[in-house]
């Protein structure tokens, strides 16, 4: 059962018959709108994440339409002609938009469909090509660029059939909302409002990445990287430094420039704005050629005219016009656990949520440790596994011959550690903390065996098993991730990355792999 379209461009306030309060008649009133963004590969993703929406509804109460109008758009990324069953998914959550199915329906206006019409070739986003493929983020920079045009001037309408309908007016707000982006919250949209309402008037305001994949490496990353923020933001279309970006990511888009995703894009502008000087953000694979081969597109430095915008419209009496708030919290394709939330967030972009490791309820875990007779490597280990919090209670660790020879737990202990010095790392290993944990340590004579047998060769006798080798050591807190159905959760990188291919071990395992699958893609590092 489908609605006409007529009846889909009524508004869900009229409908309830709800208004705003007189006191605020005479103020402006804002014309704010969520855009859902989705593309061929995330339809299903995009249908689930409304039905989420049903736990933490937007708001509390019907916002007041005298202060604000808000509607939703949903933003396709390539042409429905190509994709009718995309058509079909989105048509169908407008049908239970105006059918009242769902009950967050009354914090917003209308709901209205439009699309970028991408060509195959243009909708393209493959992040593991992003080093070969001049345009491997090509479809979101694009549709990016086609939402912020439908929005300034718009020209869907009719409950989605584009061009029919009433007539849309321009919007002076936005909130980029891909399918990941999480409502934690009930109330969140009216927090939202609040948010923009006191930090007017503002460029973009954001998030920041929060995850904790740049740990070890952060200070080594480029500053637009580090501080930009992510595309799941709002947009003030009303501000100039807001257009200054847009109409710069359009003139780009023919440009090598192109090959850096918008939003790490807009943080390299502004960011060379406020310092003055140019961070170089494109792949290695860059040689100054412009994505149409013509040679004439702009490719070049724009730090000067960057730096003129910055100085120009980024403040607002001391206050930066690019933002960043706590009720967004920005998690890009990060696994994590939910206590690792700082509380403050109402949405967050990109997290994959897991459970930890539970003993009682998934079963024992052992780890099985390579070693090959390092004895500072060993012990450098052992001291990570007495100091750390983590669910091993049985340690099976494979050597050589020389090593289980001459190596027993007083050796160990009083084994000298020059590069320590005073610390004394690896002559103190807290043996009094791993017998205090009930933890089983067994040494492995490996004989004639090869390392690569370890795995099959270890006595180990917990249900599960974890592996590593001592060029490695365990964090303060090791977290290991399940499913809700109790899956663990494997680490793997694709073969086609350069993390894989500029590696000839890599390279090895993979060929190795594919004499028993010959798709295969993954590589498990061990």
């Amino acid at each position: 059962m489908k609605m006409k379209s007529k009846k889909m461009t009524l508004s869900t306030k009229e409908r309830l018959n709800i208004g705003g309060s007189d006191e605020n008649k005479n103020k402006k009133k804002e014309r704010f709108v969520v855009v859902r963004t989705f593309c061929p590969w995330d339809m299903d993703k995009l249908e689930a994440s409304f039905d989420e929406w049903e736990h933490h509804l937007p708001c509390t109460k019907p916002l007041d339409d005298n202060i604000v109008d808000v509607d939703i758009l949903l933003f396709y990324s390539a042409n429905f002609d190509i994709w009718p069953m995309a058509k079909e998914v989105a048509e169908n959550i407008i049908w239970k938009f105006f059918a009242g199915h769902y009950r967050w329906a009354k914090c917003f206006n209308n709901m209205y469909l439009d699309s970028a019409e991408l060509s195959p070739n243009e909708d393209r986003y493959e992040p593991m090509m992003q080093n070969r493929d001049l345009l491997w983020v090509n479809g979101p920079n694009r549709q990016f660029a086609a939402a912020a045009k439908a929005i300034q001037n718009p020209t869907f309408g009719g409950g989605g059939e584009k061009g029919k309908g009433n007539e849309i007016k321009p919007y002076d707000l936005f909130y980029l909302m891909e399918p990941d982006s999480i409502p934690w919250k009930t109330g969140w949209l009216e927090k939202l409002v609040n948010e923009f309402e006191i930090r007017k008037p503002f460029a973009v305001v954001g998030s920041k990445y929060h995850g904790y994949k740049w740990i070890d490496f952060e200070t080594r990353l480029p500053l637009p990287l580090l501080h930009h923020l992510n595309g799941n933001a709002i947009y003030n279309i009303t501000h100039e430094l807001t257009n200054k970006m847009f109409n710069q990511l359009s003139k780009e888009s023919k440009t090598l420039w192109n090959m850096i995703p918008f939003d790490l894009r807009m943080g390299q502008m502004w960011m060379e704005g406020l310092l003055g000087f140019p961070e170089d953000m494109l792949p290695n694979t860059w040689n100054g050629t412009s994505l149409d081969g013509d040679g004439n597109s702009e490719w070049g430095n724009n730090t000067i005219e960057f730096q003129q915008w910055w100085n120009k419209y980024g403040y607002y009496e001391g206050v930066p016009a690019m933002q960043e708030t706590s009720l967004i919290k920005n998690y890009a394709a990060t696994n994590m656990l939910s206590k690792y939330l700082s509380g403050s967030e109402t949405i967050t972009h990109g997290a994959s949520m897991y459970n930890r490791w539970d003993v009682k309820k998934h079963g024992d875990i052992g780890l099985v440790i390579s070693d090959w007779g390092n004895n500072k490597d060993l012990l450098k280990m052992l001291d990570s596994i007495a100091t750390s919090d983590h669910p091993f209670r049985e340690i099976v660790i494979l050597t050589s011959d020389d090593m289980t020879a001459s190596t027993s737990s007083s050796s160990l202990n009083n084994e000298e550690d020059e590069e320590e010095g005073d610390e004394g790392l690896l002559k103190n290993i807290k043996w009094d903390l791993l017998y205090s944990k009930d933890i089983s340590i067994t040494l492995v004579n490996r004989e004639s065996s090869k390392d690569s047998m370890d795995w099959c060769m270890a006595p180990i006798s917990s249900k599960w098993f974890m592996y590593t080798n001592t060029y490695f050591k365990l964090r303060s807190i090791v977290d290991i991730l399940v499913t809700d159905d109790g899956r663990p959760l494997v680490p793997f990188i694709y073969t086609d990355s350069k993390h894989c291919s500029d590696f000839p071990a890599c390279i090895i395992s993979t060929d190795r792999a594919r004499n028993f699958d010959p798709d295969a893609d993954k590589h498990v590092q061990d």
